[in-house]
């Protein structure tokens, strides 16, 4: 039974994926405005791990240059966790001069900010070269973490290991075995949070060979996990809060027109839902579950818009997601439809 479970808050950063590299641009302001606030006003949080590449700061600091110094001093600190890689690497499509290059301009831009975080972290790789440990350790790299690569048939059945390359190099490794996201948006309630614990602690114990358990806070461009939810009853939205709270969460859109009933909003079993939209935790956008501080999952987004249960929906969560609030929905279609059938029958007659 593991005594001490780690919950590490990170994020992890696809530049360009299921989002452009525009869109990621405007979600990274966001979050990075929460993350720096979060570190330099709560002592509390200790840290946060800046999914292991410079290039997130890069694209960040081209948008607000004045931020530097705050990034500085936070990195120096060890409260923000930047590096050892410039982008997260690919190992088995790209060349060993490329995995090199990535660790050595990520080692150099980490030193604009302070020291690297000295991990080998690999959570996103689809599968491992045998020849990592050995490129780690020409960067003085002896640990490792990383998802994909490996199983109790071919490997180990355990979660923490030496991996060893031909030459004899290796890193003492972390296996993520479900995932960087497994602790994204925890629930507060302490019987969901009980509930979420069943389902992944005995995958975690199985093969932990110490008392020590990680659990990843974060997911693909997640936002800050603050439950300013827990504040919004069902059915309010930013009005129903202090206003002080309000304005600190919604920043320059506190000073806009409008209702922007939209902003932090609740939803209610009392009342129809609002527009699912493509993102469902995009900041000032997102759609918050009724009873959970969280948004709503794929197959609750899927019944707003009238799916039918057994329809699925395929690709990665964003992409599913975008499929549901891109739909016209089902049974709004088929009114539609029907109307017009009704109409051309008129016409006909």
């Amino acid at each position: 039974m593991a005594n001490q479970v780690h919950i590490v808050p990170h994020m992890h950063w696809d530049r360009e994926w299921y989002f452009s590299a525009e869109e990621s641009k405007l979600l990274l302001l966001n979050n990075m405005e929460e993350i720096l606030e979060m570190l330099e006003n709560n002592e509390d949080y200790p840290y946060y791990v800046l999914d292991g590449q410079t290039a997130v700061l890069e694209d960040y600091l081209a948008l607000k240059p004045k931020n530097l110094s705050r990034i500085v001093n936070l990195v120096k600190k060890g409260k923000l966790i930047i590096g050892p890689w410039y982008t997260q690497t690919d190992e088995m499509v790209v060349g060993g001069e490329s995995i090199v290059r990535n660790l050595l301009y990520g080692h150099k831009d980490s030193q604009t900010f302070g020291e690297p975080m000295n991990i080998g972290y690999l959570p996103d790789s689809f599968g491992q070269s045998g020849q990592m440990p050995m490129i780690l350790n020409g960067f003085g790299i002896t640990r490792s973490i990383f998802w994909r690569g490996t199983s109790e048939r071919m490997g180990s059945n355990k979660t923490e290991f030496y991996w060893t390359s031909d030459d004899g190099s290796k890193v003492l490794t972390q296996l993520l075995p479900l995932g960087y996201a497994i602790g994204k948006y925890l629930p507060t309630d302490l019987d969901e949070l009980k509930k979420r614990c069943d389902k992944y602690m005995p995958v975690l114990q199985k093969g932990a060979t110490s008392e020590h358990i990680l659990i990843p806070n974060g997911h693909d461009q997640m936002p800050l996990q603050k439950n300013i939810f827990d504040l919004v009853p069902p059915g309010g939205y930013w009005r129903d809060i202090p206003e002080d709270i309000a304005k600190e969460y919604m920043k320059s859109t506190w000073n806009m027109g409008g209702g922007r009933t939209g902003i932090l909003r609740r939803m209610s079993l009392d009342e129809p839902s609002l527009t699912v939209l493509t993102s469902p935790s995009q900041k000032q956008t997102e759609r918050c579950h009724p009873f959970e501080a969280r948004p709503f999952n794929i197959r609750e987004s899927a019944r707003c818009q009238s799916f039918p249960d057994e329809w699925e929906f395929a690709g990665a969560m964003g992409q599913q997601y975008k499929q549901i609030g891109n739909a016209v929905p089902v049974n709004l279609a088929f009114e539609v439809a029907c109307s017009i059938k009704n109409t051309l029958d008129e016409i006909g007659d």
